[in-house]
């Protein structure tokens, strides 16, 4: 990564407190993932959008099949689907857990899982097996620690499939271009991935900002979200010490400030001043939120995993708010052929 100069700053309106549920619909574009489960002979299925960290955790609602046979069973496989498995991810959100006869009546090509009791989706970018670790509670869901035991990837050239938002109630699927042309080296199945900024404070209340690609919504009663931070960080150790966090979707109106904040150290820069950052007070937390923000979401944290060189911070939202700026969310594309890396807008839809 690498910054310019940072662009002349404008004065930003102030976010308004809404309902979660209204910052939380300017996520979209949301990943759409697919996760098989197998009881005995009786297979199943269910969609989830942002509800994972890559490599690392899946939250599943508790009482759905989903969450019941993984409880049980320790072990499901992880899919990516392309833009050709539209109509097969379209009837899956209108059988959502389906098990049984359900499963096969979707029309989904399988075959059988080499480490795991679960079928791979033959026609997905990338299905990888997954054993469960560790659990977490968090909120109406558990946070499933996982390792990945095998994956499987094909020569597929069609693009990730996500959830743009809902029309009528109904799911709207988009695909998206990354840096690079299709098929991914393995691994990089998650472009293009969504970034969030991170806010914390320390003793003395000077904030500090951060930029993070692993995150997830874990919980909506009560809402709740999941940050995972390197260790080493500036952040982890302020986060860990104050148990608060601001958690913000920037736009593509951010790319400076996001690439900056994600390029220096807070222990050696003031990032709001370099980066010529506005502020709000937030109104339950200490740390303050970035005006130029689509959304922010106030947290407290509840929970803590070790993940390797990570940690997974699980955060209650006790106050989020919205920009009335209309300006799509920035995503990571990934690195293009010559190494560089690629950030964009991406729209999604508006119901």
């Amino acid at each position: 990564m690498s910054c310019s100069s940072p662009p002349a700053r404008a004065q930003a309106a102030e976010l308004k407190e809404v309902p979660v549920s209204q910052a939380l619909a300017r996520r979209f574009p949301e990943e759409v993932l697919l996760i098989t489960f197998q009881k005995g002979d009786e297979p199943g299925i269910t969609v989830i959008g942002n509800n994972h960290v890559p490599d690392a955790t899946v939250a599943l609602k508790k009482g759905s099949p989903a969450h019941r046979v993984v409880s049980e069973t320790g072990e499901f496989v992880l899919s990516f689907p392309g833009e050709d498995m539209e109509t097969e991810v379209l009837n899956c959100f209108a059988h959502n857990g389906a098990m049984g006869d359900a499963f096969s009546d979707l029309g989904l090509a399988t075959s059988p899982g080499t480490k795991v009791n679960a079928p791979l989706l033959q026609k997905c970018l990338a299905n990888y097996e997954c054993c469960v670790t560790e659990t977490v509670d968090a909120g109406d869901s558990t946070v499933f620690k996982v390792q990945i035991v095998a994956g499987h990837w094909t020569e597929s050239r069609a693009r990730r499939l996500y959830l743009a938002g809902y029309a009528d109630g109904e799911p709207i699927l988009k695909s998206f271009e990354c840096a690079r042309e299709r098929p991914l080296p393995r691994w990089f199945e998650k472009y293009p991935e969504q970034i969030a900024m991170i806010v914390s404070c320390d003793g003395d209340g000077k904030p500090n900002v951060m930029t993070a690609g692993g995150s997830m919504r874990v919980s909506d009663d009560p809402p709740m979200l999941a940050i995972m931070i390197g260790k080493t960080t500036y952040t982890h150790g302020l986060i860990r010490t104050s148990k608060q966090f601001v958690y913000g979707y920037p736009g593509e109106d951010m790319e400076y400030e996001m690439l900056y904040c994600g390029t220096h150290t807070g222990r050696e820069v003031d990032k709001f001043k370099e980066a010529g950052l506005a502020t709000q007070p937030a109104k339950k937390v200490r740390p303050p939120l970035l005006q130029k923000w689509l959304a922010a979401f106030e947290c407290t944290v509840v929970g803590e995993t070790d993940y390797g060189s990570h940690t997974i911070f699980i955060g209650r939202i006790e106050a989020a708010y919205v920009s009335d700026k209309q300006v799509p969310r920035i995503y990571n594309l990934g690195a293009d052929t010559d190494g560089k890396r690629v950030f964009k807008g991406l729209e999604g839809v508006k119901e």
